[in-house]
């Protein structure tokens, strides 16, 4: 459940930084397969104020954020990557909000057991 619980809070991770940070009106997520049905993308897309080209390089590093504590989506990198051996993916433009997109496997084995 462990496991479960970190892709749960990667999500509601995603949600918050587009509600509270990006200032978006609209959050489209998406979940859908990818072409050779081994993975599936989960897909989040807000209408905030998107990121510098600047920021965007940036908002990976420990301790550096657009408004908040600058762990959120390093927090989330690392667990889609590290944890769930996935994919993580953001673009961003300002004014056109950001997209982040989580690529997982769908036959997971995870790397350690769960506590």
């Amino acid at each position: 459940f462990a496991m479960h619980r970190l892709l749960l809070n990667s999500f509601t991770e995603l949600i918050h930084n587009a509600v509270k940070y990006a200032g978006a009106a609209r959050l489209d997520i998406a979940v859908r397969p990818t072409a050779d049905r081994r993975h599936v993308e989960a897909i989040f897309a807000d209408d905030g104020k998107g990121l510098t080209a600047e920021a965007l390089e940036k908002c990976l590093e420990r301790g550096v954020s657009e408004g908040g504590g600058g762990e959120g989506l390093p927090m989330v990198r690392e667990i889609i990557e590290a944890e769930h051996l996935g994919g993580f993916e953001i673009t961003s433009e300002p004014g056109t909000g950001c997209r982040v997109t989580l690529r997982l496997p769908v036959k997971f084995t995870p790397k350690r057991k769960a506590p």
